[in-house]
C-alpha cells in the first residue's frame, strides 16, 4: 500500500502554468478516501441493521415508521414516492406492521375517495 508521486510528461520548468503544477498522487484502492469512506458507511449501515433487527424491524420497516412520525396524514403512494420505494412493497410492510402492531404503533389503513360528492 504505497503511494507514488508522478509528474506529468512535460518538464514542470517549462513556463507553462498549466503543466508545471500538473503532479499526480497515485494512491491504492485501500488507502483512497472514497474507499474508506465506503466502508466505514457499509460498517454504520450493518450496526444499524443489527439493532433494528433487535427491536424485530428491517431498516425498510423503519424508515416507513419514521416516514409516518414525520408525516402522519401522508397516504400510501405518496409514502412510497417519498422513500423511493416500490408501492407494493410499502403496502406489504404496512399491513404486517399493522398485524404485529411493530413498536406499539398501531398503523391504521384507509381509503380516501375524491369527488365522491360530485357523483351524486
Amino acid at each position: 500500500m504505497t503511494s507514488e508521486i508522478v509528474r506529468s510528461a512535460s518538464d514542470p520548468d517549462d513556463g507553462d502554468p498549466d503543466t508545471a503544477s500538473q503532479v499526480v498522487a497515485r494512491i491504492s484502492l485501500e488507502e483512497s478516501v472514497g474507499f474508506r469512506l465506503g466502508r466505514l458507511a457499509r460498517a454504520r449501515r450493518d450496526r444499524w441493521a443489527n439493532e433494528l433487527r433487535s427491536l424485530g424491524l428491517t431498516p425498510p420497516q423503519a424508515a416507513i415508521l419514521r416516514a409516518t412520525r414525520d408525516n402522519p396524514s401522508q397516504g400510501l403512494r405518496a409514502l412510497a414516492r417519498t422513500l423511493k420505494f416500490d408501492a407494493m412493497a410499502v403496502d406489504l410492510s404496512v399491513a404486517w406492521m399493522s398485524s404485529k402492531s411493530v413498536s406499539g404503533w398501531r398503523l391504521r389503513r384507509t381509503r380516501v375517495i375524491a369527488g365522491f360528492e360530485s357523483c351524486r
